[in-house]
């Protein structure tokens, strides 16, 4: 199997949203990028699954 190439990326959060991952991150044991790629993941599989039923 292939591992995935990871891209360096900059993003820039308001100071709130920032506050808000860093604690979701900790509480689900993740670091806060790794936070960031689980939500997004979660949000690709959501959106592909419902225009798949469209």
């Amino acid at each position: 199997m292939k591992k995935e190439t990871k891209v360096p990326t900059i993003l820039r959060l308001p100071e709130q949203m920032r506050a808000w991952l860093c604690g979701e991150a900790e509480v689900n044991g993740r670091t806060i990028n790794g936070e960031v790629i689980f939500r997004l993941k979660k949000m690709m599989e959501k959106e592909s699954a419902e225009k798949q039923q469209a």
